[in-house]
């Protein structure tokens, strides 16, 4: 790959936009640059296998303790972004888009057991405008739950987390908080 620009850095990790010799095809790479960050093999294999039609496609490599994704770039940028592209005022029927594509890839991402933790405007790519193809991206603190609701972590979006992720409980009914806190933001 050959890096063209970086495109944001967070806590974790710093993402940039790559070309892949040979193909020439535009990716996104997420770099981690905290040690050891680990996610759950369940959690690749869930994210690897994932429709790609509501969460972003994505690769996971290692070499020693260097930890990477790699994904589908899409030169939208994210949900933080919609403004840009369609303007101040989303009228209904485009809002009501929003909602279905969002509310269509949370419940996708909840049939495979996937709590992600992190839903917010930034952790939302526009993969095209017309129509509105919206994905799921960054399950850095996703955690896969088959039944009931995981205690522990406090870790989640911040001004997203549900008053159940305050006392360090996840679960289905979190994300759909923070997928409401979202809406409201956007």
């Amino acid at each position: 790959y050959e890096i063209e620009e970086l495109l944001g850095r967070g806590s974790q990790a710093e993402v940039y936009r790559c070309r892949e010799r040979g193909s020439d095809q535009a990716v996104a790479i997420k770099l981690y640059t905290t040690p050891n960050h680990r996610l759950n093999e369940d959690v690749i294999r869930l994210i690897e296998s994932a429709d790609d039609e509501h969460i972003i496609s994505t690769r996971f490599g290692q070499w020693g303790d260097e930890q990477w994704e790699i994904q589908e770039h899409v030169a939208h940028g994210t949900l933080s972004d919609i403004r840009n592209h369609v303007g101040l005022d989303l009228d209904d029927k485009f809002f009501t888009n929003i909602v279905k594509e969002l509310a269509t890839a949370l419940t996708h991402a909840q049939s495979l057991g996937l709590v992600h933790r992190d839903i917010k405007p930034s952790n939302v790519l526009i993969r095209g405008l017309e129509p509105l193809d919206l994905v799921l991206s960054d399950f850095g603190l996703a955690r896969e739950l088959m039944a009931g609701a995981e205690e522990g972590s406090a870790s989640h979006g911040r001004g997203y987390g549900s008053p159940e992720a305050l006392q360090g409980v996840h679960d289905f009914p979190g994300d759909w908080w923070a997928l409401g806190i979202t809406l409201l933001e956007i």
